[in-house]
């Protein structure tokens, strides 16, 4: 999983099944666990991902979009998959 902020990006792996919380308004709001592997490193989305990734993540129309074709080119950036999972963050995607 990639999320951004900015000009910072955040490499993660999705931990667990989807849920979901009753919205406020609506939008219906799906969850997912997530193992962030690069919280005190947050990589440059520009200058450290691929920029077929790049290109993807950028489009303003797409909420989520599938980046497992580029998981061997991520994973040199913060190292294999920990054994022990990192601290979890539920992300939450609205649709």
């Amino acid at each position: 999983m990639v999320c951004t902020d900015g000009p910072k990006a955040y490499l993660g792996v999705v931990r667990g099944p989807a849920g979901y919380s009753a919205p406020s308004d609506d939008a219906a709001h799906y969850t997912r666990s997530v193992a962030w592997q690069n919280l005190d490193a947050p990589l440059d989305f520009v200058r450290d991902l691929p920029s077929e990734l790049t290109g993807r993540v950028a489009d303003a129309d797409a909420r989520i979009v599938d980046i497992s074709h580029f998981a061997s080119r991520l994973e040199p950036l913060v190292g294999p998959e920990p054994e022990r999972a990192a601290p979890s963050r539920d992300v939450e995607a609205v649709r």
